[in-house]
């Protein structure tokens, strides 16, 4: 007699289809830190070997299953990995895409470890380097200053034109009457 109900089967404890994520991803709050960068880790574990645990997708592959849009997003969540050694790249001198090596959880780095100058370093970015550049070399917030600066030249002459208006009454003695 089983506890199981007939209504459906449970998953086999041991299949070549399925790929592991260790408890501690959980229990160590790496899901919390890593944010967008979990589900790039949850991609490079499914494309892990089962025998040697090494992972060589493309970032387009990365992108599509974790759902991140954009190149520079996986980037740092592999940085991320690698800083926290949850993974190491190497270059592949045969392949377009690098090699992830999923490292053991017995070394991995502890969220609390990485210190805040490294988590701005690792999620420093390139500034607009996929965006399109606007055609004015001219900013909104130089712009902005610009009228500023162009109202102040012109409160500044007009108070002169008054200063010099007034001198000259008074030189003449002509009053408005």
């Amino acid at each position: 007699m089983t506890n199981q109900p007939a209504q459906f089967n449970v998953r086999a404890k041991v299949s070549k289809e399925r790929f592991y994520i260790d408890n501690k991803i959980v229990d160590l709050n790496y899901l919390n830190f890593l944010g967008r960068g979990a589900s790039v880790y949850i991609s490079l574990a499914r494309h892990a070997r089962h025998e040697t645990q090494i992972a060589f997708p493309s970032y387009e592959t990365l992108m599509r299953e974790s759902g991140i849009k954009n190149r520079n997003t996986i980037s740092k969540a592999i940085r991320m990995l690698e800083k926290l050694n949850m993974i190491r790249i190497r270059k592949s001198s045969r392949r377009k895409s690098n090699n992830y090596y999923m490292i053991d959880r017995s070394e991995w780095k502890s969220p609390s470890s990485i210190t805040s100058d490294t988590t701005r370093a690792v999620s420093k970015r390139a500034n607009y380097q996929y965006q399109k550049h606007p055609w004015s070399s001219i900013k909104s917030d130089t712009g902005n200053e610009l009228k500023k600066s162009t109202k102040e030249m012109n409160d500044i002459e007009r108070e002169k034109i008054n200063e010099g208006r007034r001198n000259l009454n008074d030189k003449f003695n002509i009053h408005k009457q």
